[in-house]
């Protein structure tokens, strides 16, 4: 894998695909530089790559076979917070939270909700 740096020259929609871990979508990237490739998104309308917009990006040579295809993807920015909505990160983190005290016994299930609700006043103080 190797870390490159250049601006986006196209960006071009190929096609979504349902893997294990749901609904996916592929875009054909260039880079100025030479650089082509395969972009994996989870969202359709996906701003990682913009054309015209210089981007850091790691590029992976993957061999299937015959085939050779790159997988591009960004660097993630050093204290950049994971793409979401926050509000409901807290929320998922409240409940899985809530649930290991429950499983651990800590908690008893029928107060796994206002366990959960208590996290969730923590974590959005």
């Amino acid at each position: 894998m190797e870390q490159k740096k250049s601006k986006v020259s196209s960006v071009v929609f190929k096609k979504a695909n349902s893997g294990a871990n749901g609904l996916y979508y592929i875009f054909d990237l260039a880079m100025e530089n030479g650089d082509k490739g395969q972009y994996f998104s989870s969202k359709e309308q996906q701003d990682a790559f913009k054309e015209g917009v210089e981007v850091e990006y790691t590029i992976e040579q993957k061999v299937n076979g015959q085939y050779t295809n790159y997988s591009i993807k960004p660097l993630k920015q050093a204290g950049a917070r994971p793409m979401g909505n926050p509000v409901f990160e807290h929320k998922r983190v409240a409940l899985k939270c809530a649930t290991d005290l429950v499983c651990h016994g800590k908690v008893e299930e029928k107060n796994l909700i206002t366990a959960a609700e208590k996290l969730l006043k923590f974590l959005n103080a």
